[in-house]
């Protein structure tokens, strides 16, 4: 049995927003590489008053990261979800059920697992911050 048009739309949407959302991702991931998180915690940069700034000053930038990249995926959902609805409008009636249904559950995963991360990187932040103060007193001390 053939595809129908739309089917074929369907999946071209699809195939779209997964590389803009690969492209979004891929941006997120070089913002947070320049910030050099991995250093953000480290005893080198937390023994000066001045590595212990710049740790302050990257995690506040990772919070504008991450808002900037909030934002791009709302933005995201809401283009991918409008053109996913107009291509199910053209599907004839007997298929709109299933592929409905499908679109659905798959914006639904996307969802939950951006608000997982989302969760679990401002769990990260937070920590961070709790962090920080503590070892600008302390991390210095073992070093002597």
């Amino acid at each position: 049995m053939a595809m129908h048009p739309a089917e074929a739309e369907l999946v071209n949407v699809a195939r779209r927003f997964a590389a803009v959302g690969a492209q979004v991702a891929q941006t997120f991931e070089q913002g947070q590489r320049q910030l050099r998180l991995d250093l953000l915690l480290s005893q080198e940069r937390l023994c000066t008053a001045e590595g212990a700034q710049t740790s302050l000053a990257a995690l506040e930038q990772l919070r504008h990261l991450v808002a900037a990249h909030k934002q791009a995926f709302s933005k995201f959902v809401t283009e991918s979800s409008a053109q996913f609805a107009a291509v199910l409008a053209q599907l004839p009636p007997e298929l709109q059920p299933e592929k409905q249904a499908a679109v659905t559950a798959s914006l639904n995963r996307q969802l939950q697992a951006q608000a997982e991360f989302y969760r679990a990187r401002e769990q990260w932040m937070e920590a961070a911050e709790a962090i920080l103060p503590i070892d600008r007193l302390t991390s210095c001390i073992v070093h002597l």
